[in-house]
């Protein structure tokens, strides 16, 4: 018997190597685990050694290349403005109103 859980099949990587394959700092998946945003089946080996199913990384990766990815705050800024301007380019175009 390993010890370890039972839904833990395959081999593990650490969670240094996890953060590379990602592209993101280590410090970056510890908050997401703390947040469970991290792939998923995380094992703690010990204090300081965090594995996760080399499957489940790989299916992560999957589930972000796949989906939609929401718009960062300079996209949804730029797209704002965008939809801004257009509606001032249509006040603009109207014939003005003779005021009272």
């Amino acid at each position: 018997m390993s010890g370890l859980p039972q839904h833990v099949q395959g081999r593990l990587l650490a969670s240094r190597e996890v953060a590379r394959r990602l592209g993101i700092k280590t410090s970056t998946l510890a908050k997401w685990r703390a947040a469970r945003k991290d792939p998923a089946g995380a094992v703690a080996i010990s204090t300081t050694l965090v594995c996760y199913p080399e499957e489940s990384v790989v299916a992560f990766v999957e589930a972000k290349r796949s989906a939609p990815r929401p718009l960062g705050v300079a996209a949804r800024n730029a797209a704002k403005r965008a939809g801004e301007d257009a509606t001032r380019r249509k006040t603009k175009s109207a014939p003005a109103t003779a005021r009272p």
